[in-house]
């Protein structure tokens, strides 16, 4: 979407500032920007949702997953997601894990925290505990590779607190992060 909105940016504003005319402000540049970028919206949305969300594509998108296409399968997870029921959440998930496979830490990390938001909203347990405690981990991967080490130990306390199993977890990451060293090695 993006090397569309650049294109149609180039389109709109090429030709005024060939002609080198200084009438030309930032607010009308803005404004096409902006025009484009709707334009962009009413385009993508014209897509057939219900079509996309036949429960074939959502396998079809894990597949994907499995063959790195990640590009492939986040148009797909995308509109799952949008959802408020259990394989929107799957969807939220798979998300975050293809935009972290992409190396693309911030948006993996927004994903995830909106996953276990919304996870703890619905209260839902059972086959989400498994992706919950997952996505938590995930995060706190996002989080250290973000260079946000007080937020990842953050995370790997309410792990500890959540998931009293997951005693070796818990005491790698405390050391690789050195929690003890930032203040947020204490058992809450």
């Amino acid at each position: 979407m993006r090397k569309y909105l650049l294109l149609l940016t180039v389109f709109f504003l090429a030709p005024a500032f060939a002609k080198n005319e200084q009438s030309v402000k930032i607010d009308k540049a803005i404004k096409m920007i902006q025009e484009a970028m709707i334009l962009l919206k009413e385009v993508s949305t014209t897509i057939d949702e219900q079509e996309v969300l036949d429960p074939s594509n959502f396998q079809r998108a894990l597949d994907s997953i499995k063959e790195g296409k990640y590009e492939q399968a986040k148009q797909t997870l995308i509109v799952f997601s949008k959802g408020n029921d259990e394989k929107a959440l799957q969807a939220l998930y798979w998300l975050g894990v293809c935009f972290l496979e992409e190396k693309n830490y911030e948006k993996a990390m927004v994903t995830f925290v909106s996953f276990l938001n919304k996870i703890e909203d619905a209260e839902l347990t059972g086959m989400n505990s498994d992706m919950k405690k997952s996505a938590s981990k995930y995060l706190v991967r996002c989080f250290e590779r973000l260079y946000r080490p007080i937020d990842a130990c953050a995370v790997v306390s309410k792990i500890e607190k959540e998931y009293p199993n997951e005693v070796e977890y818990v005491k790698n990451a405390r050391e690789y992060l050195k929690c003890e060293k930032l203040g947020r090695n204490s058992r809450k």
